[in-house]
């Protein structure tokens, strides 16, 4: 049932630019594609079974076992259609999907990460689901804050229609060793970020091989620093006329000070090359003491960490306005691939992807917040440590971050050029205030063209979150 993909990366050539449902009508998957803007008329296939493609993008042991779980249920409630389950390793998933996108030879269903789209929708790659979303029987069931901003905002008000189907809430918490904060008299309970800065200095103890933080220097580097920068700017990332606003002098000061603790060892040296795992990966073996990450990471910590070790820490709110600016969005996405020959049966498994039973497996099983109401009522998250995180939406100061942008040049931004020039700062080769100011004029020079060719699309403002 399942066949693993490994694949090396060959975006850059293939492609000119790089980054970063329940239909419920009758018709044959392997009859003619439908079109984002028809009427949907997804449903059984004519009895000949059909085969489609679907690939994890970010794949583990952890995610097999629920989608094999549910891969399994679909198969046996729909005899007529056969998944064909392949994986790719995240930091090699955007590059093989660029290729695959690029040569028309995608899965027929397959995940998008959030800050994919723009890219996707721009290059032609997946289909508009608006017309089939219409008619899922799960559509009411969607929770406020999926509708209201990740179905209208971020993706109907700018693109015209939905592309992606989220498959569960991500947002951020900090993970920090309560037995070292305790030693060295972190407080974490109403904190803020410069406060953080300094918990990270105070449990710094290099004798006993800690280190106060797990940095990320490697790929994604720039994105673990956008934090600090939202809370200085309010959530924004360009003012009124489409200038880029996170080079501004208090920005400059607090990406210093986070930068300095790369360079004043409250971190490890190697933490240039960190990534995802190697982040994780110090904090659950007692390496570091705090760690800015997602509730997928619990279970590590489940594994390696006792309970009186550690827990989850809201994240620090801003020194300026006092409200949390997180991460908000959906960690991954399903969307019907535009070179799908079986467009009606891949809807088929998204729409029992997106149902209130499979969600409560894929959710559980990842530790991630549901999308479907009726899944998020279950006991499971409204207890423990997945608790905390959803407590987090019933708080009247937490703002999602905005968009970056929705030009087809965010991907590039994205998975090439603030991560490089972030890791010359932390290499000494140039300063806080000219690293911030090179993703400044990026990011002005690509939003000022955008809103030249399509002055109709609003610039991009942080999401309240009330609602969920």
């Amino acid at each position: 049932m399942k066949k693993r993909v490994w694949s090396l990366c060959m975006a850059v050539i293939m492609a000119g630019t790089l980054l970063g449902g329940c239909g419920n009508g009758a018709g044959a998957g392997t009859g003619t594609p439908a079109d984002s803007g028809q009427t949907a008329d997804a449903g059984k296939t004519d009895g000949e079974q059909v085969t489609i493609r679907f690939m994890d993008n970010m794949a583990s042991e952890t995610r097999d076992r629920a989608y094999e779980e549910i891969i399994a249920n679909f198969e046996a409630e729909n005899p007529d259609i056969k998944i064909e389950y392949e994986t790719v390793p995240w930091d090699q998933s955007h590059s093989k999907l660029v290729t695959l996108g690029s040569t028309g030879t995608m899965p027929d269903v397959v995940q998008v990460h959030p800050t994919w789209i723009s890219e996707f929708v721009n290059a032609g790659w997946i289909e508009g689901l608006d017309a089939r979303l219409d008619t899922y029987e799960y559509k009411d069931g969607f929770t406020d804050y999926t509708k209201n901003v990740l179905f209208d905002q971020t993706q109907r008000k700018v693109y015209g229609d939905v592309y992606v189907i989220p498959d569960a809430i991500l947002t951020n918490g900090i993970f920090i060793r309560t037995d070292w904060a305790k030693e060295a008299g972190v407080d974490y309970s109403d904190w803020t970020w410069n406060d953080f800065l300094e918990a990270a200095q105070k449990m710094t103890d290099t004798e006993k091989n800690r280190y106060g933080m797990s940095f990320r220097g490697g790929r994604s580097a720039y994105h673990q620093a956008m934090f600090l920068l939202y809370e200085q700017t309010g959530g924004r990332v360009y003012d009124d006329e489409g200038n880029c606003v996170l080079n501004s002098p208090e920005c400059v000061d607090i990406f210093t000070k986070y930068i300095d603790l790369y360079k004043n060892g409250n971190t490890p040296e190697d933490a240039i090359n960190w990534g995802f795992s190697e982040m994780c990966a110090a904090f659950t073996s007692g390496l570091t003491g705090m760690l800015n990450q997602t509730c997928e990471v619990i279970e590590m910590c489940e594994q390696s960490l006792s309970d009186d070790q550690w827990t989850v820490a809201p994240l620090p709110k801003s020194d300026v306005d006092g409200k949390i600016y997180n991460e908000v969005s959906f960690s991954n996405g399903y969307a019907i691939a535009k070179n799908s020959e079986n467009k009606d049966a891949a809807w088929r498994f998204i729409e029992y992807l997106s149902s209130p039973e499979a969600a409560k497996i894929y959710c559980k099983t990842n530790l991630l917040i549901p999308v479907q109401k009726e899944a998020l009522e279950d006991e499971f998250f409204q207890t423990g440590k997945m608790a905390g995180y959803a407590e987090m939406f019933r708080k009247d100061n937490l703002v999602a971050w905005p968009e970056l942008g929705y030009f087809p040049e965010v991907g590039e931004f994205r998975e090439t050029f603030a991560d490089a020039e972030v890791q010359k700062c932390m290499k000494g080769e140039q300063t806080p205030e000219e690293t911030l100011n090179k993703l400044a004029e990026f990011l002005t020079n690509a939003q000022k063209a955008y809103m030249q060719e399509n002055p109709d699309v609003e610039i991009p403002m942080p999401k309240s979150t009330s609602g969920m």
